[in-house]
């Protein structure tokens, strides 16, 4: 479904029990995109399909001006992540897999790098990667199309 095209609410209008991890709106798990027209300091916006964050999440500044840019799948972190200073310059860079950081950089207001980590190979976090890649993407560890993926819950351990 094309951004421009999909329902748009407001965050009080989505319900979250909590019980199954799903947004819903109407009784229904959401598919849309949800504004956040006040959220302090930025206003934002995030995609959902069936019920789970999955696609966009952007945030703006007072001045219009873009905040932040993540990208969602499977209710995680899944993509790039941009943020931005108020004056314009790069706060933050991440790269996420299934809410994994695999790399990170940092700046200050100046534009001056301040932080840099990338995950590495053997640690616990890099171990509870590739355990997930077997859960969501199947068994040979490799993402496939959105289509042939499993939720989760209804994977079935080797």
């Amino acid at each position: 479904m094309e951004r421009e095209s999909m329902k748009k609410v407001l965050s009080e209008d989505l319900d979250y029990p909590g019980d199954d991890g799903l947004y819903y709106l109407d009784g229904k798990p959401f598919t849309g995109i949800e504004v956040h027209p006040d959220f302090e300091p930025t206003n934002s916006e995030t995609e959902y399909r069936n019920g789970l964050v999955w696609g966009d999440r952007k945030e703006w500044w007072p001045s219009g001006q873009l905040a932040a840019r993540e990208e969602w799948k499977w209710g995680c972190l899944h993509g790039e992540t941009q943020r931005w200073h108020e004056n314009g310059n790069p706060l933050e860079e991440s790269e996420y897999e299934l809410g994994i950081c695999k790399r990170h950089k940092k700046w200050d207001e100046s534009g001056r790098l301040v932080e840099e980590s990338a995950l590495e190979e053997g640690s616990r976090w890099h171990n509870s990667l590739l355990r997930l890649r077997k859960i969501y993407y199947g068994h040979t560890g490799e993402e496939r199309g959105d289509e042939e993926i499993q939720h989760p819950e209804s994977a079935q351990p080797e």
